[in-house]
């Protein structure tokens, strides 16, 4: 379920999360990335109602009202 782009993975589910890793590394994924392999360079965000599972290093974030949720889109 991981994609490579420009040297990014990137994976996504309607019922689960969508996220980064560095480049080949493998995704450990239940409901979100678990995997701790290059942990800095991971991003996870639920796609139902949770906010998000990590950024990077940091997890259990799910209901972490401290961290906000940016996308910055570029043509």
């Amino acid at each position: 379920c991981t994609h490579i782009a420009n040297g990014v993975g990137w994976y996504y589910s309607d019922s689960y999360s969508w996220g980064f890793v560095s480049g080949g590394d493998n995704v450990t994924r239940n409901h979100y990335d678990s995997a701790s392999t290059n942990a800095i360079y991971r991003l996870c965000w639920h796609t139902k109602n949770d906010g998000g599972y990590r950024y990077g290093s940091t997890t259990l974030l799910n209901n972490n009202t401290s961290w906000e949720k940016v996308i910055y889109h570029a043509n």
